[in-house]
């Protein structure tokens, strides 16, 4: 089976994540000598704490189910509060409702907290962590300054938030079953938060750290529209002080962006935290001679187009004779990928659903989308234009919330820059739509532009004449379809502006899906390729015709003869390829794009592309049904 390029990349990546834990030879010229050590480290007590002073516990058995001298419970909406036989305290949230249980006291950076906790989300969300101040309402991801672990989707994350307006920063922590009872710990270092479950480290994030002071939450909220009630179960909690990384198996690395198997730029930064070493770092290049340096280690992705390997090593921090080693895959984008509109006959309604025959068979085009972690998704999507307008159509590949939503970026230069502005023409537009049941909020047209480096986005008014977009729901996903005048893109037929997609099916960041670079709002060179297909060629002739009544006109390129009219006038004068197509569509009553295809030794996406034009320009009395044309009776 033939393969394309991007296929033979993607099982590239696969074949090389596979064999990353496969240790290299190591360079006994270098200083590194220790085996790798490349999958999360059990330690040797599972339940291992700093040795660090209690500061609060709480084993939640009190008649209130909690220490009342100790917490804040804070409700609104329906649900509940419980104590259940003496030895958990449980706390349910149905829909646009929370329950909050928050610590009187406030901690800073230099803490760790142990808590024993399951939980069964639906369609609510469960926080526990530090954070400010910040009345829980509707913060249901915690507010600004925010260090916790989050579980939405059945996905349970370690994330921080830091500064304002807030950078977030999360990683996703799996391998077990949330609604079971599982112990967690959140070390809270200022260099590093690291988390646990059961004893093993499943995630880490380096970098800046809130400083606190900074209250301990525990929070679970419903504000989807739906009918279900998740619920939190707590057995314990114990936050200590943490005074050193020695406890915590140092040394090791962790990889804060972009993530691991990602399509990026040449020149981005690799961002490589070591914890617990010597703040020297060791890294290679697709094998080549190492580098070594300390922060700013200056990691940049190679300049060269495909697939790149990068080793980093780093030694212990305390004296011993330990290192750590880990292996990334990143891919460098120098040329964008390309895709083309199918020329529309007849347009695509508007209307968020995707009828048979709607879009022309060659409107849809397989690519993959790609998450911050690396992880991709494949899906279908639509591309279609005529002399007006450019149609998108897309699925979420994924079951989607209330909070499902889809982009758009459209940019009518393909020189890498985006230059929008609020007059005729647009030339760059950024449009996202909400589901069904989204938040009206989310429906927002703006336009963008480059000043000093950076990229700006301002509100789109008014609405472009002829746009137009919809949504609807589609069993557990959401089909979104979009339609866009090309005169506001400065766009012509034949011409090539920058297209990018982006999915946000749930709400939660680590879901959002990219196409073709994650965050292509902040660099126009992440954009892909459309081209504004033409319709099929046709040669127009103007002369004087004087042969009497009826005029033959032989067409050289084709055995046949077209008839015309007396006088001075315009012929339409059909290529060969279009006049054999419409010769035989009109000898069948009924016939199929493949034996068609057969027949004229066109592909069938010509042939698809040449009947839909006769169809629509009155050259053929027919039409297509699935996968065949019949003709007029």
């Amino acid at each position: 089976m033939r393969r394309t390029r991007r296929q033979l990349i993607f099982y590239l990546v696969l074949w090389i994540i596979v064999i990353s834990g496969i240790q290299p030879e190591i360079n006994t010229q270098s200083p590194m000598l220790v085996p790798a050590n490349t999958s999360p480290t059990k330690l040797v007590d599972s339940n291992i704490v700093s040795d660090g002073a209690i500061v609060l516990q709480d084993g939640f058995d009190a008649s209130l189910g909690y220490n009342d001298s100790l917490w804040d419970l804070e409700s609104y909406g329906n649900g509940s509060v419980s104590w259940v036989d003496g030895e958990y305290f449980n706390m349910t949230a149905e829909r646009h409702s929370f329950r909050t249980l928050s610590s009187k006291d406030t901690f800073s950076v230099g803490h760790d907290v142990t808590i024993r906790m399951s939980m069964r989300e639906d369609e609510a969300v469960v926080c526990v962590g530090f954070t400010n101040t910040t009345p829980t309402q509707w913060n249901y991801l915690f507010y600004n300054d925010s260090l916790y672990f989050e579980e939405a989707y059945n996905t349970m994350l370690l994330a921080r938030k830091i500064g304002v307006p807030f950078v977030r920063t999360a990683k996703i922590l799996s391998g077990f079953n949330q609604s079971e009872l599982h112990t967690y710990r959140l070390v809270w270092n200022s260099s590093v938060a690291i988390a646990y479950v059961d004893g093993i480290r499943l995630g880490a994030i380096g970098g800046e750290m809130p400083s606190g002071p900074l209250h301990f939450k525990i929070t679970i909220t419903e504000n989807r529209n739906q009918i279900t009630e998740g619920w939190l179960c707590v057995d314990s909690v114990e936050i200590k002080e943490h005074t050193s990384m020695k406890d915590e198996n140092p040394p090791f690395i962790t990889l804060n962006s972009p993530g691991n198997g990602t399509l990026n730029l040449p020149g981005e930064t690799i961002e490589v935290i070591p914890v617990g070493s010597d703040e020297q770092l060791f890294w290679s290049w697709d094998g080549s001679a190492y580098e070594n340096g300390s922060e700013p280690y200056g990691i940049t992705l190679p300049e060269t187009e495909g697939l790149h390997t990068l080793d980093v090593y780093c030694k212990d921090g305390y004296g011993y004779n330990n290192w750590d080693h880990v292996r990334y895959v990143f891919i460098a984008m120098v040329t964008p990928p390309v895709l083309d509109t199918a020329w529309c006959s007849s347009p695509p309604t508007i209307d968020g659903v995707i009828e048979l025959g709607e879009w022309p068979i060659t409107a849809g085009k397989s690519i993959e989308f790609v998450r911050e972690d690396g992880t991709r998704q494949s899906a279908t999507i639509y591309l279609g234009s005529d002399d007006s307008f450019v149609y998108v159509g897309f699925d979420s590949p994924v079951p989607s919330g209330h909070d499902s939503r889809a982009s758009l970026i459209l940019n009518g230069l393909s020189n890498g820059t985006y230059q929008g502005n609020n007059v005729t023409p647009i030339i760059t537009a950024y449009y996202t739509k909400g589901s069904p049941l989204c938040w009206e909020g989310y429906d927002e047209l703006k336009y963008m532009w480059e000043e000093e480096g950076s990229v700006h986005e301002l509100k789109l008014e008014p609405i472009p004449s002829g746009f137009l977009s919809f949504s609807s729901e589609q069993g557990l996903k959401v089909h979104y379809e979009f339609r866009f005048p090309l005169e506001e893109l400065g766009a012509e037929l034949g011409s090539t502006i920058g297209l990018a997609l982006m999915l946000f099916p749930t709400g939660m960041g680590v879901h959002n899906l990219f196409y073709p670079i994650a965050h292509p709002w902040d660099n126009a060179l992440k954009l892909a390729n459309l081209i504004i297909t033409q319709p099929p060629n046709t040669l127009l002739i103007q002369g004087s015709i004087a042969v009497g009544a009826i005029g033959l006109v032989a067409i050289a390129t084709y055995l046949g003869w077209t008839k015309h009219s007396k006088g001075t006038q315009v012929l339409e004068i059909e290529s060969e390829s279009i006049q054999r197509v419409k010769s035989i569509v009109e000898s069948y009553d009924k016939i199929g794009f493949e034996r068609l295809s057969q027949m004229t030794s066109l592909s069938e996406t010509e042939v698809n592309d040449i009947v839909s034009y006769l169809i629509d320009q009155k050259g053929v009395d027919a039409k297509i049904v699935g996968e065949e044309i019949v003709r007029g009776k």
